[in-house]
């Protein structure tokens, strides 16, 4: 009976979050999905990190958007879900300046077979273009001609990926 006293606190939690999500009271939310982060159980607690770490993102509070999706990555159950919260810690750490961190999520993203190898290894290439990174962009490259075969940008692709090898 304990036990099931914390799912369903968890539980009455995480619905008064999602509420204030919906009712656009931010602020409320951002305190409740904190709270579960630290104090929540299982389920409750890995979800309260994805949707804090979405909610900090569009409040622009992206390093902490960053940390949010990376505690949810170290506790995903799927490989898809571990994927989908690497590329949203990448994305705030791309918007938080921190291209080291983007790069590091979207070189573990595109190492899982899932929906987002694809995107993962576009953003890894973009990433390294920004910082002129022409090692990680020609890895970035090389990876998606090797899983993507088909892409209808492939002829542009093999002929950056001849540039940058030269």
């Amino acid at each position: 009976s304990w036990r099931t006293g914390l799912e369903e606190r968890d539980a009455a939690a995480f619905v008064r979050a999602t509420d204030a999500i919906r009712s656009e009271s931010f602020a409320t939310a951002a305190i409740v999905l904190d709270r579960l982060t630290v104090d929540g159980n299982q389920p409750y607690g890995d979800l309260a990190n994805l949707y804090a770490a979405r909610l900090a993102y569009n409040e622009g509070r992206f390093e902490q958007a960053a940390g949010h999706y990376a505690s949810f990555a170290s506790a995903a159950r799927t490989p898809y879900l571990r994927q989908i919260a690497l590329v949203g810690q990448a994305a705030a750490a791309e918007a938080a300046g921190d291209n080291s961190q983007a790069d590091e999520a979207l070189e573990m993203a595109s190492r899982i077979d899932a929906p987002y190898r694809e995107p993962a290894l576009r953003a890894r290439l973009r990433v390294a273009d920004a910082a002129a990174d022409s090692s990680v962009a020609l890895e970035a490259i090389e990876s998606l001609l090797e899983h993507f075969p088909g892409l209808s940008d492939v002829d542009e692709l093999s002929r950056r990926q001849q540039s940058l090898a030269n």
